[in-house]
Order: C-alpha cells, then structure tokens, then sequence
C-alpha cells in the first residue's frame, strides 16, 4: 500500500512504490516457484483418487463432518439491520435463512417466516454457486445467549446436575 501525501511528487511516488516492489522478489525467486510446481501434480493425482467431492471432509467413520457454527445475538442483530438497510432480495433472504430460529419458527427475520431448518438450509443456498449444505450445519447459526439461558432454565428446573446444584 502506498500513503499519497499532497506535497508528494509523481517521483517521489514512483521511488516508494519501486521500494515497495523488492519484498515481491520472495514470490519471483525460481526456486519458490519450482517447490509450487512441484508438488502441483502429485496434489491433483491425490485429488482423483477420491470418492468424494472437492472440498468435502471425513470424519474416521466416513461420514460428511458436522460443524456447529455460533454467534452472538449482537451480530445476528447488527447484521440483519444492515442487510435490512442494503441488501437486495437474495441477501435479504440469505440473512433470515442464515438466523433462523429453530426454537421459534413463526418468528419472521427480515419479513421472510420459514416453517423449518431444512426450508431455511434451501432458501440460504438456492442460486449460490457452492452446491447445497456445501458446509453443512452453517444453516441456522447457532445463539450464545439461547444456549446460555436455555442451560439457565435447565439448571433453575434440576435437569442438570453442577457441583452447584448436585440434586
């Protein structure tokens, strides 16, 4: 990045951007690019020996791994707003797919009401360029704050035993 001051001069420009062009000589340096080169083939003959798609992961009994993914009801919040604010539809439905609530299905996100995680999980991939749960449990994100109070509930009711609570 170069930082243009006004006082600058078209020269004194040009001589900080050539400075900043020597740390790209690493990347150019024929032996960098030989190692790349390389391992290239034996990367992609690996590759075609697989029996499942690019990008898919196994877990040891060969099934497809299932991530949980978290955030916090701040982000959802914030992040709705602004996609309420500048999103188009796509986004827009993308958004109230990705927040889903589970627990409360009527509850609408951004307008859009969805009777089920797996009618969110189509509505947040339809016309994506990845194929359908390419990362699967990203849909609905899962809330800090509703596992915290849900455990809350459970610990006040006695359904969880805790060293506070060993009854």
């Amino acid at each position: 990045m170069i930082f243009v001051e006004v006082d600058d001069t078209l020269k004194e420009l040009l001589a900080r951007f050539r400075a900043q062009s020597a740390y790209k000589t690493f990347l150019e340096r024929p032996q960098n690019k030989a190692n790349g080169k390389a391992k290239a083939p034996a990367s992609l003959e690996i590759a075609a020996h697989l029996d499942f798609p690019p990008g898919a992961s196994l877990d040891s009994t060969g099934d497809p791994l299932q991530a949980e993914f978290w955030t916090s009801k701040e982000v959802r919040n914030r992040c709705l707003r602004i996609v309420d604010k500048i999103g188009g539809p796509a986004e827009k439905r993308r958004a109230a797919a990705l927040f889903f609530n589970p627990s409360n299905p009527k509850e609408p996100a951004l307008g859009m009401r969805y009777s089920s995680a797996e009618e969110a999980v189509e509505a947040y991939w339809r016309d994506s360029r990845h194929p359908q749960n390419m990362i699967r449990g990203l849909v609905p994100l899962r809330l800090f704050e509703d596992e915290v109070n849900s455990l809350q509930v459970q610990i006040a009711s006695g359904s969880i035993i805790t060293e506070e609570n060993p009854f």
